[in-house]
């Protein structure tokens, strides 16, 4: 069970202890005879047959729309049925109760303040991208769109203690290439709907990419066809990227 350089070491160890004045003699004519030995040993130790401990991790994934719009807006009723600031707080605490190691949110966007306070510390948190209120009513009538995605990702902070110490990293967005549907049709062309990407260490160097993405209603035909065409966007995207680790959507 040595490592590789200790095992070296010992080979080292042993043949100078065999052949004592030999070595030292060898030594001491010239540091390159004994750099020759090293580098012949290195050459001929059986590190090839030494294998890499394969690691294996479980872990728990969700896929959680939060329906966070404002429950009004300007005075008028947006998404009164919603949970708003107290049923926001409530997931939080649900998601904490679960334990649940990898969650990947749509609709975050009033109510973030309150994920974070259900969550607590318990959970490491992607870039939250805004809100949505009176300053994008121009959205609303089709001016521009609400430079949001209203995608989070959350991670459990394991903080050591189970051994897994998870962690992530090269966090991305991509906006879909197709969108349809306004304010009585889905509201998708009204923020910045598309994918997040995300590496995910799940301790001891395993790692995985995961997608969170929020896709485009499906109520009517031309919307159906958008769909598909960003599941094609999406298919793509994860067929290009080679490097060989498990993929999570």
């Amino acid at each position: 069970n040595a490592k590789p350089f200790n095992y070296i070491l010992m080979i080292l160890f042993n043949f100078c202890n065999n052949n004592f004045m030999n070595c030292i003699n060898q030594f001491t004519l010239g540091k390159y005879s004994f750099l020759s030995m090293l580098v012949m040993l290195l050459s001929f130790s059986p590190l090839e047959g030494i294998k890499a401990q394969e690691v294996r991790k479980t872990f728990t994934a969700c896929a959680l729309n939060i329906d966070g719009l404002p429950q009004t807006m300007a005075g008028v009723s947006v998404n009164s049925d919603g949970p708003g600031s107290e049923g926001t707080q409530a997931i939080g605490r649900y998601i904490v109760d679960k334990g649940i190691d990898i969650v990947g949110c749509s609709e975050d966007f009033n109510y973030n303040g309150d994920l974070v306070v259900g969550l607590g510390e318990n959970y490491h948190m992607g870039l939250w991208r805004g809100r949505i209120d009176i300053s994008g009513i121009s959205s609303v009538i089709g001016i521009s769109t609400i430079d949001t995605d209203g995608l989070m990702f959350l991670l459990r902070n394991t903080n050591n203690n189970d051994g897994k110490s998870m962690s992530f990293y090269d966090e991305s967005w991509t906006k879909w290439t197709k969108s349809e549907g306004g304010i009585d049709k889905g509201a998708n062309t009204l923020v910045k709907k598309g994918y997040r990407f995300y590496t995910v260490n799940l301790g001891d160097g395993v790692k995985i990419d995961v997608y969170v993405l929020h896709m485009n209603t499906a109520e009517t035909d031309a919307q159906i066809a958008v769909q598909d065409r960003q599941l094609t966007q999406l298919a793509e995207a994860v067929a290009a990227n080679t490097n060989g680790r498990p993929k999570l959507i």
